[in-house]
């Protein structure tokens, strides 16, 4: 067994703080005198003897199950997978569908949609979902940025909601959105 280097705190002799928690023999002097520990049986021993795992070669039964498992779980996976793809595109064609024809030459040009609102405003709406709404001001610059979203869906049908919202209840979806005026951000609830 290689030798450790041992930290031996004051008055601990004959196997330091190892022997101690170990409680082979060790010697400590205190202010009281000497005491001497001594055990036959180790914490150390208990533990590691009972950490000791025994592992057998699994048997081709079992080898034929887990491949099992694991081919089901990669099917549930690719069905998970397809069921996505299916909804993006679903989600994609409506998101098209309640476009203008202007507004879908934007999108396919630059990703993005510039939606004017039922009170005039105009917005751009980008990819993503979070903060993806920017209010317009007269020269197309940022004066704000606007987050309402429903969750759990596609984004495209995310962008589909906001473009609804926007043209026809503008005041409602900016009563909701969280809303950022240059720099601050400021949590607007509807009542």
């Amino acid at each position: 067994m290689p030798t450790v280097p041992v930290y031996n705190p004051p008055g601990v002799t004959a196997g330091g703080v190892w022997g101690a928690w170990t409680m082979t023999a060790v010697t400590y002097t205190g202010s009281t005198g000497t005491t001497v520990l001594q055990a036959t049986s180790s914490v150390w021993d208990t533990w590691y003897t009972s950490s000791t795992t025994t592992y057998t070669a699994m048997t081709e039964s079992t080898q034929r199950a887990d491949a099992d498992e694991r081919a089901a779980w990669l099917e549930r996976c690719r069905q998970r997978d397809e069921a996505r793809a299916a909804a993006y595109d679903r989600s994609e064609a409506l998101f098209r569908m309640v476009l203008s024809p202007d507004e879908l030459a934007h999108y396919v040009a630059t990703g993005e949609v510039i939606v004017t609102g039922s009170q005039g405003n105009r917005y751009r709406i980008e990819l993503g979902i979070l903060g993806n709404v920017h209010l317009l001001d007269d020269d197309g610059q940022v004066t704000a940025e606007l987050c309402c979203h429903p969750g759990g869906v596609p984004d495209r049908d995310s962008h589909a909601a906001q473009v609804l919202a926007l043209r026809n209840d503008e005041e409602m979806f900016t009563a909701r959105a969280n809303v950022e005026l240059r720099g601050r951000l400021r949590r607007q609830v509807a009542a």
